[in-house]
């Protein structure tokens, strides 16, 4: 068996591909069965989904400190350890630093105590990991958080086209580590009863489709919801895919007024095209991999973009996802997926600098 993947991304990697897997089989999305490529919840997610009155797929989310704290208490809900709050205290404080930067009457000591605040945030959930040499690859590659020393040897005889590389490659192992806070506890029913958790995890379905039907927006569309969502406010055109995807946006207020508007106005065409992207599934009939493609398209930035061909097949092996078995076959699949912008080709996007 090759690990040799361990040595460039997480070396708990695989708990984030089997927690998207899991998150794939809780929607039911089957993308290999033509009559499954619709989310399909099972009846007890319904009955919980239904006393909240069957929420939004994708809500409007404004990052205060209000509306962070909440997502913060339902990923503890999904299954997370309380150490999920450095997540929180981490987007805080890295906003506080930011509008510090943007205030030029803004003091050094100010700053300085807002960057040791984010040391310490970061140090919180590296120690609240459950793997011991995932622990030992953050505290490697954030060496430059813990250690004035470590952040200028970082810029030392550097081109800009290197730093620009090396800040980004921090970035990504950040978001890592808070995704692998974000699931710590996951497979782990602590004081619950097996039930309760189930239930917690219905009750939190919609994190799980979120993040598939984003995934599947980037795979047809080469966009995420967000950006469809934002083009679809002055774009019926992307009106008509979101609602391909998202067939709850029909409750959105904007939405509901540009029908009203089309009723109105007797925009037979608008209603036309509207009733083709209802009809329409979110999963192509004929679409080949269909878990690998979720997968890449929502892990990719965080670090698989790293690893060669050989070391991401044998990942994705390991986690039993399903992939063309020839290396050659392989090959093709992604370089079709880079190509068609599913996945970013970083290292031609780092050349080119």
């Amino acid at each position: 068996m090759n690990d040799s993947w361990k040595e460039k991304i997480d070396p708990a990697f695989d708990e984030l591909i089997k927690v998207h897997l899991d998150f794939i089989k809780n929607t039911c999305i089957c993308t290999s069965d033509k009559k499954k490529r619709y989310l399909t919840l099972d009846d007890e997610s319904l009955k919980v989904l239904e006393r909240k009155r069957y929420p939004l797929l994708l809500k409007e989310f404004k990052p205060n400190q209000r509306n962070l704290k909440k997502l913060t208490n339902n990923i503890i809900t999904l299954g997370a350890s309380p150490n999920v709050m450095h997540i929180l205290d981490f987007f805080k404080n890295t906003a506080r630093l930011i509008n510090m930067n943007e205030n030029k009457k803004s003091k050094r000591e100010d700053k300085n105590k807002c960057l040791d605040a984010l040391k310490w945030n970061i140090i919180g959930m590296i120690k609240g990991l459950p793997w011991e040499n995932s622990r030992n690859y953050y505290k490697k590659r954030l060496e430059i958080y813990f250690s004035p020393e470590e952040a200028r040897t970082f810029a030392e005889g550097k081109t800009q086209k290197e730093l620009i590389k090396g800040f980004f490659e921090i970035g990504m192992d950040i978001f890592c580590l808070i995704f692998q806070t974000g699931i710590r506890g996951y497979w782990d029913p602590l004081s619950e009863s097996y039930e309760d958790k189930k239930i917690n995890k219905s009750n939190l379905i919609n994190i799980g489709a979120q993040l598939m039907y984003n995934a599947i927006s980037i795979m047809t569309y080469k966009k995420t919801l967000d950006e469809l969502l934002d083009e679809a406010r002055n774009n019926d055109e992307s009106l008509y895919k979101a609602i391909h995807l998202d067939k709850t946006l029909f409750e959105v207020d904007w939405v509901r007024k540009r029908i009203r508007k089309a009723f109105y106005s007797g925009d037979s065409i608008f209603f036309k095209q509207l009733g083709r992207a209802i009809k329409k599934p979110p999963i192509p009939a004929k679409l080949m991999y269909g878990e690998a493609i979720i997968i890449l398209a929502s892990l990719w930035s965080l670090g698989l973009y790293r690893l060669d061909n050989s070391e991401l097949m044998e990942l994705l092996k390991i986690c039993r996802v399903t992939i063309p078995e020839e290396p050659e076959a392989f090959r093709k699949f992604m370089d079709r997926l880079k190509d068609d912008n599913v996945i970013e080709d970083y290292n031609k996007v780092f050349n080119d600098l």
